[in-house]
């Protein structure tokens, strides 16, 4: 009975008309409400249950949900548990913490990349204009996505990099091993190494000429990372995050609370801005970008309350992406 309930609720939601052009539109949305549902028309992918959360930092994690726990935070479980698809749906793993990320001892003649201008202020930075088209995930690679968009923006140029050919170059759903597996290797475009393509096209290697020189972890602490990812988003810096999926996230919002908790799924995508407001929980908002679809969100960019991070059974996990390199 709970199941055709929670099903018939689901299918009577509507998308959203509202639709948040500037980062000041979403100011106000306390008084115009958080919308509601969105209906996705093709398939969003994330990970099963906790295996996104970095193993060195499984401990930790398991500890602030057991403290926030016992502080009785609100958390939307019970309908979502019946929506949530099947692990074999889900995509992403694990994400493990970093180590260093090595830069590579061999440089073969690398043009400086081109770098973002933002709009650097004290309060907000919005590097949107630097990002490829928002993708729609085939597979359950969501780690390649991230960082693929991550690099992207860094560049800033509109080159489209091949999420399947990162994604071959580590294997493993963990977005420390992601970058790991990445820096130092020269990455070819979308069109000759396509999504779902196990090898690239003829010509391919022609055209790999771009790659990941340096990312940073951003640290363990909320206090500590929020302000990292903001200084590294007024420096030009896309980041790279890894974290459990928001409840508010996975129905497709616009704007994403710490309120409403999270699923029991993980994810990573590409920060591209943030935008401080003392009305929102923590003080202000990050934008992500999404690869479930334009569909998704406000056109595929949804807007994270700072404080959603430490929202009960959350975890965050960011990484600035410091260089990137194109060879002639």
């Amino acid at each position: 009975m709970k199941v055709i309930i929670a099903l018939l609720l689901f299918a009577t939601v509507t998308p959203s008309q509202a639709k948040y052009k500037t980062l000041e539109e979403i100011q106000d949305h306390r008084a115009k409400g958080n919308g509601i549902k969105r209906k996705f028309t093709k398939p969003f992918f994330y990970s099963p249950l906790d295996t996104v959360i970095p193993k060195k930092h499984r401990d930790r994690v398991d500890h602030l949900r057991k403290m926030k726990k016992e502080r009785k935070h609100h958390t939307s479980f019970n309908l979502y548990d019946l929506l949530i698809p099947s692990a074999e749906a889900m995509a992403c793993k694990p994400i493990v913490a970093p180590t260093s990320t090595p830069t590579p001892t061999v440089s073969p003649s690398p043009v400086t990349s081109v770098s973002p201008t933002p709009v650097s202020s004290a309060t907000k930075v919005d590097l949107r204009n630097c990002a490829t088209s928002v993708k729609t995930q085939t597979s359950p690679h969501c780690t390649a996505y991230g960082l693929a968009a991550s690099m992207e923006e860094k560049m800033c140029d509109g080159r489209e990099l091949s999420e399947a050919q990162i994604w071959s170059l580590y294997r493993v759903y963990d977005v420390d091993a992601a970058l790991n597996g990445t820096t130092g290797q020269l990455i070819t475009t979308r069109a000759l190494w396509p999504e779902d393509y196990t090898l690239g096209l003829n010509g391919y290697a022609a055209e790999a000429k771009t790659r990941l020189l340096r990312a940073t972890y951003l640290g363990d602490d909320y206090d500590q990372y929020i302000p990292a990812m903001k200084q590294a988003l007024r420096d030009g810096k896309p980041v790279y995050i890894g974290f459990a999926v928001w409840v508010d996230l996975a129905e497709g919002r616009e704007i994403v609370t710490a309120a409403n908790g999270v699923t029991k799924g993980g994810h990573a995508v590409s920060v591209v801005g943030f935008m401080d407001d003392a009305k929102a929980a923590g003080g202000g908002y990050f934008i992500l970008k999404n690869s479930w679809g334009v569909e998704a969100h406000d056109k595929g960019y949804a807007y994270v309350e700072y404080a959603a991070c430490e929202s009960n059974g959350a975890y965050c996990f960011m990484y600035s992406i410091d260089s990137v390199e194109k060879l002639k």
